[in-house]
């Protein structure tokens, strides 16, 4: 059974992530000021933890067994017929993009956090799955 309690604090996080991500409002015309530019990583760091933390409590309700590596979340769910293979491979691409946030922080350059951001929103997608399948499996809603 899944903890909805747990998994709405998750997507709560995930969706107060891109709110402020949002407000921060970064753009190709923009992207040189530093507060915007660090603020937007630390959003998308943010979101993209919490996709995570996501992913791996509905791989361990579901018992899935247990992956390797935090991008194999997705490859899981995605061999279980929780998210597409197409959501799977962005959503992989974006831990990729997290552990360079986390690891490389001062290299990362403007067009690269521009391109993550954009990319970012594939989280939402994700969202929007858990809760139609939480809801559904769960007969209840994520507030």
């Amino acid at each position: 059974m899944y903890d909805l309690e747990k998994i709405g604090i998750i997507i709560k996080k995930i969706e107060m992530g891109f709110f402020e991500l949002r407000k921060f409002g970064l753009t190709k015309e923009n992207v040189s000021n530093t507060e915007k530019f660090y603020a937007s990583s630390m959003a998308i760091f943010g979101i993209l933890n919490e996709a995570i933390n996501l992913a791996e409590e509905i791989i361990k309700k579901n018992d899935f067994g247990m992956p390797r590596y935090q991008a194999e979340y997705f490859d899981m769910l995605s061999r279980n017929g929780i998210i597409s293979e197409k959501l799977a491979k962005e959503l992989k691409k974006l831990v990729r993009d997290r552990n360079i946030i986390a690891h490389y922080y001062a290299e990362i350059k403007e067009y690269n956090l521009l391109e993550i951001q954009k990319r970012s929103f594939f989280v939402e997608d994700f969202v929007k799955r858990i809760k139609e399948i939480v809801s559904k499996n769960a007969g209840g809603n994520i507030k």
